[in-house]
């Protein structure tokens, strides 16, 4: 088989990607692959200079994969000049009906950097138009084997649930074991969740409801296994008997413990959107066997809505940095009331997890006090909102980083526009035939028509989808830097005094971050402006209101030489 040459010595890359069924049904085994791929690299005259092997599904980018990346960035750093694989379906098997066109989309952003893909059974994969509608073609094939096998899978477990079987299949709740197409309670485990949620409602010993926490803690103290371990499911990064407050938390909002299965939470995926979740209503429900009584079930549900109407009417101090700042241990910082003061904590320091297993989560970072910590961020924002040139220059670079990572989204949106230029003309070439055409010719160009009007739609909905992707994947485009700079002005003439969303408002735009790690704040911003670390001791928030006015009176000085000398 011909294949085109580039000047010098050509270098591979063989790709092979397998899932568990395709071994086992089609002989799609890794070495079968790489064997046949050696094969074809030899005989075409390439040198192979990588191999690499995914056990992983195709319906993600190969750059999304992880030794699909390692092979597509040997191509993109120019480091191999052919990406050889078994079949399209080894590179791409579209999730939906329209996602196909990923395929021709690879091939024309790899030719632009002089890049080729081989498969064994077509061999260079071309860009003319003609070429882009095969591989399309290919990928749409792999595809429709996917959701065929996807839809048989679908059906028979539907029809399971309509006869009132339970699903054995994946992990059953905590408190059951699988039997027989049906729950089983597991009265050891049962014993557990019976207490979690007696404790949860009426409390212990004629002690007031525990929180979700406080049970949390007392499992572990306890020694009480927890889901993971009772199940032998994954390897524990806690010690023994540690429970999870989420554990404990999905424990007492699951409505199986009260005797109602419900089957089918996850709606259909859409490409370039999240899996939405079906409405209750919408979900097959299947009875089984209850651990606690609906009224208890109910009890804990109720009690759980008023905390959350408490906390919100409790919720009575405003924190600049909420979800912006961590701790040196990497965990969240939260802000708390402490005595008098707002003050910014560790979340493990308030953990179950530090008074129980100590040794192990060990972070001794004292609290930061919020005011001190708030004005010195803030003085780090005005500094740079403040000063237009470095302002300006260090928008721009970030600016220019992020179109960068946009690229293969514009290349992507490129391509698609070029194909649905084919589709026009391709139209127009069909329906000038129609005209005069007859019999089973016409049906022939009919059927063709509605190829290409489908073909059309998919492809101008995913343009359409692009342009919204870029247009909101652009956070620092010129209309934030016009708001940031319309603020700096507001700013510098006195007309505006900042109020909490407007403070917060611009710590998003430009993605200020916050460390804490022994007594200093390391703060940065999505600027490319080198962060900047900051004593937090006593004492020190005059410092730096001080150097923070030191900075103004500066800035003004040399604002007004430079419009002396405009003058």
């Amino acid at each position: 088989m011909e294949i085109d040459t580039l000047n010098g010595h050509k270098r591979a890359v063989i790709y092979a990607r397998v899932s568990t069924d395709e071994q086992a049904t089609k002989g799609y085994s890794l070495p079968t692959q790489i064997e046949a791929c050696e094969r074809y690299a030899h005989d075409n005259g390439l040198e192979v200079v990588g191999v690499f092997k995914d056990d992983y599904t195709g319906t993600s980018p190969i750059e999304s994969r992880p030794e699909g990346r390692k092979a597509y960035e040997m191509l993109s750093s120019n480091q191999a000049d052919v990406f050889i694989a078994y079949r399209i379906d080894r590179i791409v098997r579209p999730p939906e009906d329209g996602d196909e066109w990923d395929m021709p989309i690879l091939i024309r952003g790899l030719a632009k950097l002089n890049k080729a893909i081989h498969t064994l059974d077509r061999g260079q994969l071309k860009t003319d138009f003609a070429s882009l509608l095969i591989a399309m073609l290919d990928a749409k094939g792999a595809g429709d084997e996917r959701r065929k096998i996807i839809e048989r899978t679908t059906r028979g477990r539907n029809r399971k649930v309509q006869e009132g079987k339970v699903l054995g299949t994946g992990k059953p709740p905590y408190g059951y074991t699988f039997s027989k197409d049906s729950l089983v309670i597991n009265e050891a485990e049962a014993a557990i969740v019976r207490m979690i949620y007696q404790w949860y409602v009426y409390g212990e010993n004629d002690e007031p409801p525990m929180t979700d926490y406080t049970i949390t803690r007392k499992l572990s103290a306890m020694g009480i296994p927890t889901p993971g371990e009772s199940r032998a499911r994954h390897a524990r990064i806690r010690g023994s008997s540690m429970w999870c407050y989420a554990t404990t938390r999905h424990i007492l909002i699951t409505e199986t413990y009260a005797g109602v299965l419900r089957f089918g939470r996850n709606g259909t995926f859409h490409k370039g959107e999240k899996r939405v979740k079906r409405p209750k209503n919408a979900l097959a429900v299947l009875n089984v066997f209850p651990i606690v009584s609906p009224e208890l079930w109910d009890a804990a549900q109720a009690r759980r809505e008023r905390n959350k109407q408490m906390s919100a009417r409790n919720s009575k101090h405003e924190y600049l940095l909420r979800s912006l700042i961590t701790c040196g241990c990497g965990c969240k910082m939260t802000g708390r009331f402490c005595g008098e003061s707002r003050r910014y904590r560790c979340h493990s320091d308030s953990s179950f997890i530090k008074g129980i297993e100590h040794d192990r989560f060990n972070c001794h970072e004292k609290t930061a006090n919020a005011d001190v910590l708030e004005a010195v961020v803030w003085q780090y924002v005005l500094d740079i909102l403040t000063d237009p040139i470095r302002f300006e220059a260090e928008w721009r670079k970030a600016q220019a980083i992020e179109q960068d990572a946009l690229a293969p989204k514009r290349d992507r949106l490129e391509t698609i526009r070029d194909l649905i230029k084919h589709c026009e003309q391709e139209a127009n070439e069909t329906a000038a035939a129609l005209k005069r055409a007859k019999g089973i010719v016409l049906a022939k160009l009919e059927a063709d028509m509605d190829s290409v009007n489908n073909r059309y739609i998919k492809l101008t909905d995913e343009r359409d989808r692009l342009l919204v992707e870029l247009q909101t994947g652009a956070r620092l485009d010129e209309g934030a830097l016009s708001r940031a700079l319309q603020f700096r002005a507001d700013v510098i003439e006195g007309l505006k005094h900042p109020t909490f969303d407007d403070k917060r408002l611009y710590l998003d735009l430009l993605r200020v971050t916050v460390k804490v790690k022994d007594g200093k704040a390391v703060i940065g911003c999505a600027l490319p402006i080198e962060p900047i670390e900051v004593d937090l001791s006593a004492g020190k928030l005059t410092l730096v209101l001080q150097r923070g006015a030191r900075g103004k009176a500066h800035r003004t000085k040399n604002e007004k030489m430079q419009g002396a000398r405009c003058k």
